[in-house]
């Protein structure tokens, strides 16, 4: 009786588990696709300044940093919904990336008077302050403007 009822228990504990063994696989599986989506984007422009391959923080000056990253409008514009979901997964993972480092994504010194203004908006930021900045290609192809955001976690 008691060996039925350890073995019922476990069953039961095994069938709990098996949804979430695939969930953390088809999430890590969905932000490696939105990075080497990213990555042969930005391939296509030949000329694009090496920067856009990173995740930038926009707004950190303000209260409501982002964790971005670009792309150009056009490309966005072409993708389906699936591969703009996995453009969305990847950038909502780096946002602990850039919290863990600021400076190296804002491209401000951390001795600048403005250091400890923007460290403590970037502390504050969430699971949810990501976005995908999107806009044209500018004449010279080295830059992406800062058109809109056309996705955010916010």
């Amino acid at each position: 009786m008691l060996k039925a009822a350890l073995t019922g228990i476990l069953l039961i504990g095994v069938f709990l588990l098996i949804p979430y063994s695939g969930t953390c696989e088809d999430v890590s599986q969905k932000i490696k696709e939105g990075q080497d989506l990213h990555l042969k984007i930005l391939a296509r422009h030949i000329s694009i300044d090496k920067f856009y391959r990173e995740p930038f923080i926009h707004g950190s000056a303000t209260s409501n940093p982002l964790c971005c990253i670009a792309v150009p409008l056009r490309d966005w514009e072409s993708l389906s919904d699936g591969k703009k979901q996995a453009l969305a997964d990847y950038a909502a993972s780096l946002v602990m990336k850039v919290k863990a480092n600021p400076f190296k994504y804002t491209g401000i010194n951390p001795n600048a008077p403005a250091a400890k203004l923007i460290r403590a908006n970037v502390e504050k930021m969430t699971d949810n302050s990501w976005g995908i900045m999107a806009g044209n290609i500018t004449p010279d192809g080295r830059d992406i403007t800062s058109d809109k955001i056309v996705r955010s976690g916010k």
